[in-house]
Parts: structure tokens; sequence; C-alpha cells
């Protein structure tokens, strides 16, 4: 009975505490909650990024490269041609222009000098520009100083690097090194004034099938789309980089845009990379074109590797071109017969186009692929001279060029002319 009695009172304990407990729960959830009054509301700020010192000095870089002292001739007038160099030499030292000590900044704005040394007077100048190298493996106390002018949408222009921790300059590419060093480099430096001879190294680069990279630039704009509004194919802007290499831009405008494919290029092994998308692309065409033989669009009656010129027409065509009435008409074709880069250029791109090597043929032989010229109306001396095909028997086209009989100057006058011109002349040529 009474362990009955102890039972009976613990279970009613526990009863009592869970109702307790619930009650408390209860409560807890439904009572209405408690305005507490903040009296100061502390935020957590982000830590700034601390900023290299270095990185803030681009100024004193400027300074740096403006302030060198060089010594230059008082006036620059434009390089002789051969014979006038060999007159040159004949001449006393006497006679030599003095050279007169100033300041790199004084001599990269003066006139002359931009336009007879450093053949920049065509581009726009941009004044002196600095880059921080800090992040770059040279280390945090080096810049980059440009003193920058722009052809189309690329800037060109001398550089120095400049060490601000051990207060070196060093010019980085031949126009700074001209600047230091005016009429040395001028006459030795195996790198000043060789933008000709680099594009014509990249237009003539082969790939294994032997298309050449200007046959592979003209397939790549015939691919494209009909050129809109504002579109233009700009051309090569070729700068000194450093040592061997060369930087390498074709520019061009499409949809309004600004574009161009960047290649690098090394001058002594003559190798050629793709340093952008759009160069990618442009390579892609060449390595994946398949070896074939290539159309030949020179006509039978002239002989381009004939060394006498009075002879390279053959047959009855040699005759023909001797009379008044002909003669500045097979000049005007000559000329354009002598432009071998851009014959083969267009070569590989009607090869692309044309089912078989013997499809071509036999629209040469059908004179539905041939060259022509006429006399541009309004224009005495001056021819239109094209290359008229007609491959799939449906629609003709053409390219052509004007060509100025007197002094032989070329000017594209279409779409795929300008590329065949642009890909193997620097711009400004």
């Amino acid at each position: 009975m009474e362990t009955r009695q102890i039972l009976q009172g613990v279970l009613a304990l526990i009863i009592i505490s869970v109702v307790g407990m619930g009650s408390f729960i209860a409560y807890s959830f439904t009572r209405k909650g408690e305005t507490i009054v903040v009296k100061e509301v502390i935020e957590d700020k982000p830590q700034e990024e601390e900023k290299n010192p270095w990185e803030a000095q681009g100024h004193v870089a400027i300074e740096l490269v403006q302030n060198l002292r060089v010594k230059a001739p008082a006036k620059f007038e434009a390089l002789p041609d051969a014979k006038e160099e060999e007159k040159k030499k004949k001449k006393k030292d006497d006679d030599e222009p003095e050279e007169v000590e100033t300041s790199v900044k004084q001599l990269v704005e003066r006139e002359d000098f931009i336009k007879h040394v450093l053949s920049l007077d065509n581009h726009k100048p941009l004044g002196w520009k600095v880059q921080w190298w800090g992040e770059l493996k040279q280390g945090e106390s080096f810049y980059l100083v440009r003193y920058a002018f722009e052809d189309a949408h690329i800037t060109v222009g001398p550089s120095w690097l400049v060490d601000l921790k051990g207060g070196k300059v060093v010019p980085k590419n031949v126009l700074a090194r001209v600047v230091m060093q005016p009429v040395t480099r001028i006459k030795n430096d195996e790198y000043y004034d060789k933008h000709q001879q680099v594009v014509s190294a990249l237009a003539s680069h082969r790939f294994e099938s032997a298309l050449t990279l200007g046959g592979a630039l003209l397939m790549h704009f015939e691919n494209r789309e009909e050129s809109a509004e504002g579109d233009a194919i700009l051309g090569w802007t070729i700068e000194h980089d450093r040592g061997d290499l060369f930087k390498a831009y074709f520019q061009w405008v499409e949809a309004g845009e600004p574009t161009y494919a960047e290649f690098e290029f090394d001058y002594q092994r003559k190798a050629l990379k793709a340093s952008n998308l759009q160069a990618a692309d442009v390579m892609r065409i060449g390595e994946d074109f398949e070896k074939t033989e290539r159309a030949d669009i020179m006509p039978g009656s002239y002989d381009a590797k004939e060394s006498n010129e009075s002879k390279r027409w053959q047959g009855p065509a040699r005759k023909a071109c001797k009379s008044r009435k002909n003669r500045d008409r097979c000049k005007s074709m000559a000329t354009m017969f002598e432009q071998r880069e851009i014959v083969e250029a267009l070569e590989w791109l009607l090869t692309a186009k044309s089912e078989s090597p013997d499809a071509f043929k036999l629209c040469k032989e059908n004179r539905k692929c041939a060259w022509s010229s006429k006399p541009k109306e309004g224009a005495d001396g001056t021819y239109l001279v094209s290359y008229i095909y007609n491959l799939d028997g449906s629609e003709e086209k053409r390219v052509g060029w004007e060509v100025a009989v007197k002094d032989a100057k070329i000017k594209p006058v279409d779409r795929l002319s300008t590329a065949a011109w642009r890909a193997i002349n620097p711009r400004g040529e």
C-alpha cells in the first residue's frame, strides 16, 4: 500500500512536469516579442586592398626617359636613295651634319625626326604612355614607357623598359634604339625600316600544302559575308617588338567594329605564330588546305621568268604589244603580272573555288577565266586591269585594279583586290 502511494506520487510529479514544460513552450512561441533598442551599430567594413607603392610611379618612369641626353643632327632630311648614298660616301667627313645634344623628349617631338627617321608622320600622335610591369616577371619596379602613335587601331612607337629601383633605362625596340643613336642606327641597325621585308616574308609563308599566307588571307575574306557599309580592309601594321621578334597586325573593320589578326614573326628564323583567335582562323585555313595543283592564271603569251623585259610577251602578242595602239594596254597588264605575290594569292583562291585543276584549265580554254584591260574613262594613261572568272558557268566575277602606266602605280578597286594588295604591302604603301 505504501509502495503504491509512492509510485502514484512520482507519476503525478512527472505529469505535472510535462504539463508545465508544454505550457512554457507554448508561451514562448505565442507571447509578443520584446523590443530591443540598439544604441550603437558597428559595421564590419571590408579592408581596402593595399596598393604596391611602385604602382603609382609611372610619371617618374616617363620623366626618366624624357630627360635622357642624346646627340642628333640639328635637322633631318629624307633618307637618300642608293645613288645619293654613294655620292654622300664620297664627301669628306667635314660635310657630315654637326650633331647637337638634346633630350629624348625634345627629339621625339620634332616633326622632321618623326617624318624622316621614325616614319610615323601619317600616324595619329598619342604622346607619352606608361604601363606598370610590376605584375610580370620583370619585377615590381619595372615600367614600359612608350612615345605612342596610332596606326588605324594599333598603337606603335619607340618603347623603353625602365627599372626605377636601379634607375636604368633600356631601349626595348628598334625605334627606341634609333632615338638613342639616330645616325648610327639608321645606317647599321639590321631591324630598322624592315616593314616591307617583314610583310613580304609573311605573305610568302608556305604551309605544307604550299598555300601561302597571302592566299589564306584572301580565302578568309572571300569566305566571309558580303561587306556592309563601313566595312574596310586596312592591311598590315608592323612593329619591331624585341630581339628578333616583330609584331604583325592585319587590320580590318567588320560591321563597324575594328578587329585584327595578330601574328608574331621571328625575322631570323622566318617563323610565324598566331597570337589571337583571328590569326588562328587564318592559319587554320592554311593548315587544313589539301595539297593540290595550283591554278595557273598567267596567260600563255607572257613569260614572267624571262630576264629581258622586252621579250616577255611571246608569239603574236609580242608584235601586237609593240604597236602604239596596244603598247599602254599591254604595259598595264604586264605591271600586274609582275606582282607575283598578288597573282599567286589569287591563284590559290581560285584553286580553292575550282572543283579540280582540270576544271580550271577548262575554264581558261573556254576563256571564261581570263585577264582583261581597258582604259579608264576620264583618266588618261590609267587602265582597269581585271581577272574575270566564271567557274560554275552561271555567275561571272572579277577582281580588278587601276594601273597608271606612266609611274606603274597600282590601286585596288574592289574588296577582294584590296585584300590581295593589302596582304603583300604594309599600310601606307
